[in-house]
């Protein structure tokens, strides 16, 4: 090694996964400083967006999660066997903070550069770096219920601001007076909560879903009232750049009770929605143009084959044969063939119940949390809240076990 350039060794570590970078961060004293330098980072997130190796993890009921370690091979699932696609892709994931909220529900707000943003126990929210297991609890409570309590209502969101270089968490809000309501926005630089004024008097409301992140941009779907007994749907957008909320159009639907819900394929905004009396089809959206009402094109329609009804369903990601990865009902991930017009059910389990926090898709970098419970070495009997943990070695390696295809997952297909 010692003949090869500086150059030459970082060109070849920044294409190395996460977990052997890991590894070469305890070479030497040089490599360290290499792998942790905000440049090398960047540049090896850029590297490994650009690649298009998604996982996806999915958060249980239980308190645990499992994640999909590339999602592309679920094309190749029923080829190959659901039993053994899931021995070899299915990972049960040990999460760090998960001994300090035993049995607490834990659901996934969003997805960010590889963070992940955690709502556990009854409101508390933990960022988490998956691939290096470095996490950190927010300072604040948040607001998990769905209902106005108190002045208050929820409106979860996560996602990167790409002018000050920062994360931003969206947490909920307070309402003012008719008109006006205060938003608590989390910055992760500062490590502290502000508070953002607005006067849209929808937001009383808040959003039972967690927002949708598009180019540095949340989205919720929310609904006005108009008047005492008319109400109105739309998309509340919020910049976080600026700061500032928006409202945006969506198409007029064929039919007056439609339930819908907000994804992102590729570069645009869709929306997904089906027709509460008659929700065998499912129709998807997509904003061609940002901002332009006009620009909203139907793009194809699904036809419903499962054996039950929907009520709720999350667009996960298109995959690259062109079929999508959808999230039916908190409880079965389908993939849904376009040319043969059917679903294959890939995984059924019992995920998170709270709303719409079952599931996402995330990539893994080397994004950093701060100091706090990065790469911390804990010595063997040493007990965290009177619970024993088990050691590890010194590079934190020790993240995943095999999930066995016979603990509580099961896989079927129609």
């Amino acid at each position: 090694m010692e003949k090869l350039s500086e150059g030459t060794v970082e060109n070849i570590l920044i294409r190395l996964p996460v977990d052997s970078l890991v590894r070469c961060r305890y070479v030497c004293k040089h490599w360290y400083r290499l792998i942790s330098d905000h440049r090398f980072v960047k540049l090896h997130l850029k590297i490994s967006k650009s690649q298009n190796c998604n996982k996806l993890m999915l958060a249980s009921s239980e308190g645990t999660c499992f994640s999909v370690d590339d999602i592309e091979t679920i094309t190749i699932a029923k080829n190959v066997g659901f039993s053994t696609w899931m021995e070899n892709h299915v990972l049960y994931l040990n999460c760090p903070f998960s001994s300090e909220y035993i049995w607490q529900e834990i659901g996934i707000v969003g997805s960010c550069d590889g963070l992940l943003l955690m709502l556990v126990a009854p409101q508390d929210m933990v960022l988490w770096n998956p691939a290096t297991r470095q996490y950190k609890r927010l300072p604040c409570k948040c607001v998990r219920m769905i209902n106005c309590v108190k002045g208050l209502f929820p409106l979860h969101g996560f996602g990167y601001d790409k002018s000050t270089d920062d994360y931003k968490v969206v947490s909920h809000g307070k309402i003012i007076d008719d008109v006006n309501c205060e938003i608590s926005v989390y910055t992760l630089r500062k490590d502290s909560w502000s508070v953002v004024k607005a006067n849209f008097p929808c937001l009383r409301y808040g959003s039972k879903y967690p927002g949708i992140l598009l180019n540095g941009i949340l989205h919720w779907n929310v609904v006005k009232c108009l008047t005492s007994s008319t109400k109105s749907s739309f998309v509340l957008s919020f910049d976080l750049k600026d700061e500032n909320f928006r409202e945006l159009s969506i198409p007029k639907f064929e039919y007056s009770l439609a339930e819908w819900e907000l994804g992102v394929m590729g570069e645009s905004l869709c929306i997904q929605f089906y027709d509460w009396l008659n929700p065998i089809f499912i129709h998807v959206w997509v904003m061609n143009d940002y901002g332009r009402a006009e620009s909203w094109t139907k793009l194809f329609c699904f036809r419903h084959h499962l054996d039950k009804d929907i009520s709720h369903l999350k667009l996960l990601q298109r995959l690259k044969n062109g079929n999508f990865l959808l999230n039916v009902n908190g409880d079965t991930l389908v993939v849904y063939d376009v040319k043969r017009q059917r679903y294959i059910t890939v995984l059924k389990y019992q995920l998170s119940p709270l709303f719409g926090m079952g599931a996402a898709t995330y990539v893994q970098s080397l994004i950093s949390l701060g100091d706090e419970n990065q790469f911390k070495r804990r010595r063997p009997g040493v007990k965290n809240n009177g619970l024993e943990e088990k050691a590890v070695n010194k590079t934190e390696l020790q993240v995943y076990r095999r999930r066995r295809p016979s603990e509580r997952v099961s896989t079927s297909h129609h």
